[in-house]
């Protein structure tokens, strides 16, 4: 098996040197060495194409081919980003730039954890794309990554900024429920309220309704107001598709009820 893995390599190599063979076919050889799950062997291939490339494009679609082995397969992700970063300098502000900085700024957030620097790949991104499809996806990365980071205030400023430049459709709805979620995560309940009511209005038939009713319901109970709290998870049984949370919680105030009678119809909202 080995012997025919050398082979394999050796014949791609040599397939390199002979003029006439098309540079986006020795790609796909490649790509098809990945397939068979010889990574070692593809990465090799990628990298001796990425060097002798005469078209850079070729030469970029083999470093970005790699930086996938590298982040996908063999989860390098030092490597990945290196290899992606040679993509944006062989072919800047191309389609496959930009997929590369995607690519990078993904791999700090989502792997690495990053948050920090993830915002600032996130913003070049941002900067290189085209198209307002990809500026407003790098602009809801931003946002996601300051409410991880807890600053929920220039989460909000980053939300709204997509918000205001997006088209309507799913995504801006999600937007909107996690601008809204914000209020809650910071304890600005009353805001929470307000804004989860607005989303309802804006989109009553949402998949998304009965988790903001239920916020809506938490909203009530952390603010004391255990009546109208109740009524709201009362109203909730039939319809959320865990039967049993909301029994418990309902169980709770009541028991909270009978404890402290005085937190009966407390700020109602």
């Amino acid at each position: 098996m080995r012997i025919g893995i050398i082979f394999l390599t050796f014949v791609f190599l040599w397939m390199i040197s002979c003029t006439g063979e098309s540079e986006k076919d020795l790609v796909t050889e490649a790509l098809k060495l990945r397939g068979e799950g010889h990574f070692d062997s593809a990465i090799s291939s990628l990298r001796k194409i990425s060097n002798e490339a005469r078209k850079k494009e070729v030469g970029a679609k083999a470093d970005f081919e790699m930086g996938k082995i590298h982040e996908f397969f063999l989860k390098d992700y030092r490597r990945a980003i290196l290899a992606y970063g040679a993509v944006i300098s062989k072919v800047p502000g191309s389609v496959l730039a930009q997929k590369a900085q995607e690519r990078i700024a993904d791999i700090y957030r989502l792997h690495y954890r990053d948050y920090h620097q993830a915002i600032i790949e996130y913003y070049k991104l941002i900067q290189m794309a085209s198209e307002m499809e990809t500026k407003n996806m790098g602009q809801y990365r931003i946002a996601q990554c300051y409410s991880l980071l807890n600053d929920f205030a220039q989460a909000r400023i980053e939300y709204q900024e997509f918000l205001e430049n997006s088209q309507e459709g799913p995504m801006k709805e999600n937007v909107y429920f996690e601008f809204s979620q914000t209020f809650f995560l910071e304890g600005r309940l009353d805001e929470a309220i307000g804004s989860y009511r607005e989303f309802l209005k804006k989109y009553p038939r949402s998949a998304k309704s009965i988790e903001v009713k239920l916020d809506i319901a938490r909203c009530l109970e952390e603010k004391g107001d255990l009546d109208k709290a109740l009524e709201k998870y009362e109203a909730l049984i039939s319809e959320y598709p865990n039967r049993n949370v909301i029994e418990i919680r309902i169980k709770n105030i009541k028991e909270k009820l009978k404890k402290s009678p005085s937190q009966r119809g407390r700020h109602r909202s």
